[in-house]
C-alpha cells in the first residue's frame, strides 16, 4: 500500500509541475519585436550614423553649394533645420569652412548669431523617408563670404552637430518632445561632417 501511495503522490506532483509549466509558457508576455514597447534592432541603432551628408556645386554665378542629406536608415527620420546642414543660414552660422586654393587654413568668415523661436515652427521640422534625400542650397556671397579675397578656386567643407534627430515622422513628434529636447531619450544628437569639395568661384 505504501508503494502505491508513493507512486500516486509522484504522479500528482509531476502533473502539477507540467500544468504550471504550460501556464508559464503560454501566459508569459511576449518580448518579440511585435510588442510596441520594444524597439526593433533596426530602430535601436544610432540614426545619425546612417545620415549621409554630401556637397556638390550647382552654379558658379553666384557660387552655389547644394547640401544633400540622405537617410540610409530603415525608417523615417525627422530633424530640425536649426544649425544643421539643412539650415538656410548654415554658411552665416559658421558651419561652412572655406579654404582658398594653396592656403594652409580656412578663412575667417563673418559669422552671425541668431536668436530663434523655440520650439521651432512647423516648417523647421523635416522628415526624410528611408532612401530619400533632403537638400539645401547655400549661396556664397558677400558680406559673409569675402569672394574678392578667395581667388578662382577654394575647398569647402560642412561640419557641426545634429542637436535633434527623431526616428519618426514629424507628425509623430509631439509638442512636449519639440519643446524640451534635453529630457527625452528618443532624441539623438551627434556630430556631422562632409567630405571636402573643390569649388570654382568664377
Amino acid at each position: 500500500m505504501s508503494a502505491s501511495r508513493g507512486s500516486s503522490s509522484s504522479r500528482i506532483i509531476v502533473g502539477v509541475l507540467a500544468t504550471l509549466g504550460a501556464i508559464w509558457f503560454f501566459g508569459y508576455p511576449s518580448t518579440s519585436s511585435t510588442n510596441p514597447a520594444i524597439k526593433s534592432p533596426a530602430m535601436a541603432t544610432d540614426p545619425i550614423s546612417n545620415l549621409h551628408l554630401s556637397l556638390s556645386q550647382t552654379s558658379t554665378s553666384p557660387p552655389t553649394i547644394q547640401v544633400a542629406v540622405t537617410n540610409k536608415n530603415d525608417g523615417p527620420i525627422t530633424v530640425t533645420t536649426y544649425d544643421t546642414p539643412l539650415d538656410p543660414l548654415a554658411a552665416q552660422l559658421g558651419l561652412l569652412s572655406i579654404t582658398p586654393a594653396g592656403a594652409a587654413a580656412p578663412l575667417e568668415l563673418n559669422t552671425i548669431y541668431v536668436r530663434r523661436q523655440w520650439p521651432p515652427p512647423e516648417d523647421c521640422f523635416i522628415t526624410i523617408e528611408p532612401g530619400k534625400t533632403a537638400t539645401n542650397d547655400l549661396v556664397l556671397k558677400e558680406p559673409v563670404i569675402p569672394l574678392d579675397t578667395i581667388g578662382d578656386k577654394a575647398t569647402v567643407k560642412l561640419a557641426g552637430r545634429w542637436e535633434a534627430v527623431w526616428q519618426a515622422t514629424k507628425e509623430a513628434v509631439n509638442v512636449p518632445a519639440r519643446h524640451d529636447l534635453a529630457t527625452l531619450s528618443e532624441v539623438s544628437s551627434g556630430d556631422f561632417a562632409s567630405d571636402s569639395l573643390e569649388v570654382k568661384l568664377v
